[in-house]
């Protein structure tokens, strides 16, 4: 079994008679991309958070922690990691959206 769970909310883009088309849920990009913890991923991270309508750290775990098939709050270095980089997007426990985006 790999790291991530299986997206539970894909959206069927094309169909057709020898192809589908899927693309993940915004929750499982958001999810992918906080594990991979990348500087060049914040405003993305900000970006679905803020169309998710999530606003707190708790909310942001709460999110997306059901895809990752570690528990979260057994992978403590995990949780560490993913919590230092929310540092990085979370400021005085709200989520912070680059107005620019």
């Amino acid at each position: 079994m790999g790291y991530f769970k299986k997206d539970t909310g894909p959206k069927t883009i094309f169909s057709g008679r020898n192809l589908q088309i899927q693309v993940a849920s915004p929750e499982y990009i958001l999810a992918m991309k906080l594990a991979a913890r990348r500087d060049k991923d914040v405003e993305d991270i900000a970006l679905l958070g803020h169309e998710l309508g999530i606003k707190t750290r708790d909310e942001l775990i709460e999110a997306v922690k059901h895809y990752f098939n570690a528990d979260l709050s057994a992978a403590a270095y995990q949780r560490q990691k993913i919590e230092e980089f929310m540092d990085l997007i979370i400021e005085d426990g709200s989520l912070v959206l680059n107005d620019d985006l």
